[in-house]
């Protein structure tokens, strides 16, 4: 979700943390709701005879990690994943 910082920030305090809880579920829903529909699809394109890889995702973490990292002092605005996942 997207909303100017200056509206935000000028509505009450109850009213933003509505308006954050509310956000949360929406994504919660939505991501819910995609993952069914990516699971439906998959099934389905496997029943038709398509062949799913389904790659290792911590050998890619490791891969990606020192171009990651570089990211991290070269270019982001934060330092670490830690922080990406505070926010």
């Amino acid at each position: 979700m997207m909303i100017n910082r200056t509206f935000l920030d000028g509505l009450s305090k109850a009213d933003q943390d509505l308006i954050r809880k509310a956000a949360k579920e929406a994504a919660a829903w939505a991501n819910e709701k995609m993952k069914t529909g990516e699971l439906k699809l998959l099934i389905e394109l496997q029943r038709k005879g398509m062949q799913v890889v389904i790659p290792d995702a911590d050998a890619f973490r490791e891969k990606a990690k020192p171009a990651v990292e570089e990211l991290f002092r070269t270019e982001w605005p934060v330092t670490t994943w830690a922080e990406i996942l505070a926010q």
